[in-house]
C-alpha cells in the first residue's frame, strides 16, 4: 500500500501517469515495486508526463533504443541474474528495465 501511495504522490495524480506506470508494475514482485520507485524519484515530478510520453512509445524513444541495444550487445549470454545486479549496480534498476522491454 505504501508503494502505491508513493506512486500517487509521484505522478501528482495524473491518471495517464498512473496507468502507464501501473501496467508496467502489474503482477511484478515488491522487490521489482521498490526499485522502479527508487528510479522514478530520481526523474523530478515536473517531467512526469514527459516520460510517459516518450515511454509509451518505446522502443522508439533514445533511451529505451539505447538500453536494449546496450543490453544487447553488453549482457549478450550473460546470466540474467549477472545481467540485473550489474545493471542495479549502477542506479538503471536491471529487473525492472529487462522485464519493462520483454513486455
Amino acid at each position: 500500500m505504501e508503494e502505491s501511495w508513493r506512486i500517487v504522490r509521484h505522478c501528482n495524480g495524473l491518471p495517464l501517469a498512473l496507468c502507464a506506470i501501473g501496467s508496467s508494475l502489474f503482477g511484478k514482485s515488491r522487490k521489482v515495486w521498490e526499485i522502479a520507485l527508487h528510479e522514478m524519484e530520481v526523474i523530478p515530478n515536473c517531467q512526469v508526463q514527459n516520460v510517459l510520453a516518450k515511454s509509451s512509445n518505446s522502443p522508439d524513444d533514445d533511451y529505451q533504443k539505447n538500453l536494449l541495444i546496450d543490453i544487447a550487445c553488453l549482457f549478450n549470454e550473460m546470466d540474467r541474474d549477472h545481467a540485473i545486479r550489474t545493471l542495479d549496480g549502477l542506479g538503471i534498476g536491471g529487473r525492472f528495465r529487462i522485464d519493462y522491454l520483454i513486455n
